[in-house]
């Protein structure tokens, strides 16, 4: 994944491992892909300079990611 303010990219399964993401939790985690599969966002983690709004921006897709929790 190419990460904002980083030069290249970085692997997924790295961001997990420093950001100390359990691997129970890993398979759960939204990745969000535009339409030629690169990733621009992994919720709580990073974001990609793919797909940043700019002046020539017309629209807007809002994504709202809550964890859920298993209540049992």
């Amino acid at each position: 994944m190419r990460v904002i303010g980083l030069n290249g990219s970085k692997k997924v399964q790295d961001m997990f491992i420093d950001e100390k993401i359990p691997p129970s939790r890993r398979e759960a985690m939204p990745l969000l892909t535009d339409s030629e599969d690169r990733i621009v966002w992994i919720p709580g983690l990073r974001r990609s300079p793919f797909a940043l709004p700019d002046d020539s921006t017309r629209r807007v897709l809002r994504v709202r990611v809550e964890r859920c929790t298993d209540a049992e």
